[in-house]
Order: C-alpha cells, then structure tokens, then sequence
C-alpha cells in the first residue's frame, strides 16, 4: 500500500480510538491520539496534564485574538500555545510518512495533502452511553450528560479554527456508523482506501 495518511475524527463513544489503533496496527503505521498531547507537550514546554485539560477545547474570542498576535505582556494564551504545537505536530508527523491520526483539525491542517483519507466516526447515543458507563463506571445519565458535553467542544473546537463542519458527511472521505462493531469498521477503511488507491 502506498503512504498514506488516515484522519478520524469522532463522536465521544464510538471508538473513534480504538479503531485508529487497530486500524493502524493493521496497516503497520504509526498512530497518534493523546501522544500528540505528549508531543505538543516536550514542544512547548508545558505541563502535559495542563495541556491535557485544554485539548480539544474551543478558544474564546479574547484567547483568539491574542493568540492572533494581540498579546498582553508577551504571554501567549495556553489554548493557543497547544493549538500551534499539535497543529505544528500533526504537519511534521505528516512530514515523516504513513500514520493515523485522531481527531485535532487533522482533516483539515491536512486537507492539501494527497495521501490524506478523512473518516468521521459515528454511532447512536445509546450505545455510546453503555460504552462510556462501562468505560468510565458512570450511570447512563452521567454518561450521556459527559457525551454531550464533550461532543459539543469537539464541535466547537472544529469549527472554531476550520471552516469545514465537524460531522457533516461532505467535509469526510467516509463516514461510518460504528454500531457495525469495530473491527467491520476497520475492514470499511481498509477497503475504501484499497479503492481509492485503485483509481489513482
């Protein structure tokens, strides 16, 4: 297979992970999701689980600005600080060949890029709720309150720094419903990627 670099971006509970890592363990491919908090971490210099807590979170309008160059004494705002680093580390990784990437803007800091095949995860709310309770050991009530809010900043975050919608199908090579189980869901990639490359 040629390189080849896969995006996923996910609703909260539906494997979105899980799937990059077999799916890359597959294609014998590196494969990044919180290690590019790692990543963006040992780049800025800042502590990991700080950067932890603002991952995939929106700005708001003051942060933007500032992050935009409208500094106050010279100190970069945090969510800013992160988002150059992981935007900074998505390109370089990509730079370094094949890999699987999750979530963070990657289909779009990528959209330019060839080898890139954008996925969007999905799967019904109920099911995300048991798999999130189960994972978490949350009642379903305090799982899907933490679904949604999580899918909201995801959403937010997206949308905030691309203009392609988190979620809607055009924005994606391929979506797919990961009530399928994950391992079916993983052989969908693999074969709209084998066909992809069979019309290049």
């Amino acid at each position: 297979m040629a390189e080849i670099i896969v995006s996923i971006a996910r609703e909260f509970g539906s494997g979105g992970a899980e799937t990059g890592r077999k799916l890359a363990g597959m294609l014998g491919i590196p494969f990044y999701d919180k290690e590019l908090i790692t990543l963006a971490a040992q780049k800025t210099g800042l502590n990991e689980r700080y950067l932890e807590a603002h991952d995939e979170k929106p700005a708001n309008p003051l942060s933007f600005a500032l992050g935009a160059g409208m500094y106050l004494g010279g100190v970069q705002p945090v969510n800013q600080a992160l988002l150059k680093a992981q935007f900074d580390t998505i390109r370089q990784l990509a730079r370094q060949g094949s890999c699987v990437l999750v979530g963070r803007c990657a289909d779009y800091i990528l959209k330019d890029d060839p080898r890139l095949f954008s996925c969007f995860i999905c799967a019904p709310l109920e099911q995300r709720v048991e798999r999130i309770a189960q994972l978490h050991d949350l009642s379903h009530e305090a799982a899907e309150e933490l679904i949604r809010k999580t899918d909201k900043q995801r959403a937010s975050y997206h949308n905030f720094y691309s203009p392609q919608s988190w979620g809607r199908a055009a924005s994606y090579d391929l979506c797919i419903n990961s009530s399928m189980g994950i391992d079916n869901v993983v052989q969908l990639i693999l074969a709209a990627i084998r066909l992809r490359e069979g019309k290049k």
